[in-house]
């Protein structure tokens, strides 16, 4: 009998042979770090245990046919291979074998006669989680990372400091690390190697200039004491010895976060304290126009701590958060975070030459246990559509549609843990809470940053979602 084949996100090629394939369960080939991984989600999904076998009926198979993130899967003559040529190749290949799977009573992994030949649209597609506004138990974070797995999501944002929690450990500035609500090192270390053994690429934050209470009160006289990092050389060389810190901590993220919004930048032009480190990036404290001065000494918080992530051969991300008056002093090397359009257009920054992600708060917010979009919402956002809610944004009530997305490299889905505290019965419910309503958005996120031009309706995808739900279950098992 030939079974439905359900996928999130639709393969660009399927083509389906007759009946379905046993599989003896056995893994091997080439991406030897994915074997023991694989096998691993075989166990929570199916109950079987994989061995590793020369060349085994499950191979991954390095071929350079299928670059970057593409991949084949081939599942016929009694094999299911896997060939990519890269890594996140292989995680897809493996992601979409994941879906397919079920088992025979006699303990060999069963999976329908198909070939799929696939590769995303878009470069960038990412999950980010708040961590510090409700800090959450590592185990969390991990199941984050198999629900990053399972819908081929290859990015977690995680949103470590906010004024609640400074969720990070330091060795530069231990006091910072808010007691009893932050990782340690070993930690850290055990989620970089979780991260790294599915192929999943961390983006860790730390959120400044603004959103900064832990700065204040455990080295005030260093990064000040005014709610916001001081713009003083003592300040700011600090806070890049710290970006450097998280690059070290976290050696195989690609992209760091910045931040680079909300903050009260207008105190600085009133602080004499910032005045000489000012004149010495040569910026005129002086002139009139202290809203302009304002966003100038943003925009060189920005490039500075730029500099420092750049130093350790990453890519700096951040925030909308400056305005265009001061685009011409931001390296185009920092991607944006488009989320509101109030700071500053998408529009203006396409002009401007900058990289963009789509994190319109319409509809990619998740804001626990609030629900101001659907399921379906998301379904039907795509990377070139921005819809804001902030009243001064001229997007307001209003849809923006960029013309050409060359410059949009994808899209994020964002989980913010500011509600959770003040309005669910108890921390662990609304994380709890807050789990289930990311895992019903992601498959959506990962539809339309892997087909850019839609493949499917909602009633389809809705199908494929109630059947690969039951896997992330399967897979999160674990973990609950």
């Amino acid at each position: 009998m030939q079974r439905s084949i359900h996928l999130i996100p639709q393969p660009k090629t399927v083509i389906s042979g007759t009946g379905s394939i046993s599989l003896v369960p056995t893994v091997g080939g080439d991406f030897p770090f994915f074997h023991e991984t694989l096998a691993d989600y075989v166990r929570r999904i199916l109950g079987i245990v994989l061995t590793e076998e020369t060349p085994g009926a499950i191979r991954f198979i390095a071929d350079s046919a299928f670059p970057g993130e593409a991949y084949a899967l081939y599942a016929e003559d009694g094999r299911a291979e896997i060939h990519a040529s890269t890594p996140d190749g292989a995680r897809n290949g493996m992601s979409t074998l994941l879906q397919l799977i079920s088992a025979e009573k006699n303990g060999e992994v069963v999976v329908p006669a198909v070939r799929i030949e696939d590769a995303p649209d878009c470069a960038f597609r990412s999950i980010m989680v708040d961590l510090a506004r409700c800090f959450r138990p590592l185990s969390y974070v991990l199941s984050y990372i198999d629900l990053c797995v399972l819908y081929k999501i290859p990015v977690l944002h995680l949103h470590f400091t906010d004024n609640e929690n400074y969720t990070l450990p330091s060795r530069l500035f231990s006091a910072l690390s808010t007691p009893g609500h932050h990782y340690t090192f070993a930690e850290i270390d055990a989620l970089n190697r979780y991260a790294a053994s599915r192929g999943i690429h961390l983006m860790p934050e730390i959120d400044v200039p603004g959103h900064c209470r832990a700065f204040c009160e455990g080295y005030g006289d260093i990064f000040g004491k005014d709610g916001i990092i001081a713009f003083t050389a003592a300040a700011i060389e600090a806070m890049q010895c710290l970006f450097c810190e998280l690059c070290d901590m976290f050696p195989g993220s690609g992209r760091v976060h910045i931040g680079g919004d909300e903050a009260a930048i207008e105190k600085w032009t009133t602080d004499p304290a910032c005045r000489d480190y000012a004149l010495s990036q040569g910026i005129d404290f002086d002139m009139e126009d202290k809203r302009f001065l304002a966003e100038r000494m943003l925009a060189a918080f920005v490039e500075k701590m730029a500099e420092a992530v750049l130093s350790k051969g990453r890519v700096p991300m951040a925030w909308e958060g400056f305005s265009a008056a001061v685009n011409g002093y931001v390296t185009r090397d920092v991607q944006i975070m488009s989320w509101e359009n109030f700071y500053q257009t998408t529009p203006s920054l396409l002009d401007a030459g900058f990289t963009v992600v789509n994190s319109s708060w319409n509809p990619m917010y998740v804001v626990t246990p609030d629900t101001y979009w659907t399921q379906e919402d998301v379904f039907n956002w795509n990377i070139r559509t921005w819809e804001a809610v902030h009243p001064d944004s001229p997007y307001r009530d209003k849809k923006f549609i960029a013309p050409d997305a060359g410059q949009i490299i994808g899209g994020q889905l964002l989980a913010w843990g500011s509600s959770i505290a003040e309005n669910c019965p108890d921390e662990a419910s609304g994380i709890e809470m807050e789990r289930k309503l990311i895992a019903e958005r992601a498959p959506m996120l990962a539809e339309n940053t892997w087909n850019m031009e839609k493949r499917r309706d909602y009633p389809d995808i809705s199908a494929a979602y109630r059947k690969t739900d039951l896997i992330r279950k399967k897979i999160e098992g674990d973990f609950r």
